[in-house]
């Protein structure tokens, strides 16, 4: 069951690239009679190739995603829609298993489940969809905590996480998290697995936390909007009122009674109509 090397193999622990003694051929020198002169490149350049190509796969994937995650965001109209949009978004990107978003319930102050994208297997769904998690406490309650980036590379080793054992034994690895703040205030905290253990980054994990300030304008916009929209529905329902009451007046109805009252410029003008009805009626 032990595993010889073949001869002509040569692997560089650096990058975990095969090579064999043609490939070699290639980067060492010869003079017309086949005599060894010197290698045309050596190990550590041909590392530091590898090494800067694979940075800059990286970075483009990066780029990649947080441009797609910025895309679905600026559409997204509802926070259900930002939510899973991103989740579904950063998880295909990176080629992770599962993502799940929690919101701060204010009735007891706990992060509680509330959408999810991808697949862990029944087992890791199933005590996460009943999982709580209190500041401080396990992945999501870290990030909550540090109003950061939480990365782990092995879940397992969380004790005081609930879905560390399943995720033991189901073979989930890796996991980070990273908040979402509206209003200087944590509201929810996206999560992310691999079954696989990963080291990301320095750039990775700071693309991630840029997904997560894009996430936390993107609840802010969309809770102005939401506000602005209630606004201006509740303005035009008073106006409404009001006129319904000025044409009543108009057909030589004055028993209609004006009940708006407020600081605002329809309220103002709704006492100033009903005093003005009242005298009439009177």
């Amino acid at each position: 069951g032990q595993f010889i090397w073949p001869m002509g193999i040569a692997l560089d622990k650096d990058t975990n690239v095969y090579v064999t003694d043609e490939w070699l051929n290639r980067i060492t020198k010869y003079d017309k009679d086949g005599e060894y002169i010197g290698a045309m490149a050596t190990w550590e350049v041909i590392t530091s190739k590898l090494k800067a190509e694979a940075e800059r796969n990286d970075a483009m994937a990066d780029a990649n995603a947080f441009n797609k995650t910025l895309a679905v965001l600026a559409s997204a109209t509802t926070r259900e829609q930002a939510i899973q949009n991103t989740l579904d978004t950063v998880r295909e990107e990176f080629g992770w298993a599962y993502g799940s978003f929690w919101a701060i319930d204010e009735s007891d102050g706990l992060l509680h489940f509330d959408s999810e994208s991808g697949d862990a297997g029944p087992e890791f769904r199933q005590v996460t969809l009943a999982a709580t998690f209190a500041e401080g406490v396990g992945l999501s309650g870290r990030a909550w905590q540090s109003r950061d980036l939480f990365f782990t590379p092995d879940i397992g080793q969380m004790t005081d996480c609930v879905r560390a054992p399943v995720a033991q034994r189901v073979g989930v690895q890796s996991g980070l998290c990273f908040p979402v703040i509206v209003d200087g205030r944590v509201v929810g905290t996206m999560d992310f697995f691999m079954l696989e253990k990963v080291q990301p980054s320095p750039q990775r994990l700071d693309t991630l936390r840029n997904v997560g300030r894009l996430v936390s304008q993107a609840f802010s916009r969309i809770t102005k909007e939401t506000s602005d929209r209630e606004q201006a529905a509740e303005l035009a329902a008073k106006v409404d009122v009001v006129l319904d009451v000025v044409q009543a007046a108009v057909d030589g109805d004055f028993t209609r009674e004006l009940t708006i009252t407020g600081d605002d410029a329809v309220g103002q003008l709704a006492g100033g109509l009903s005093s003005l009805l009242g005298t009439l009626r009177e």
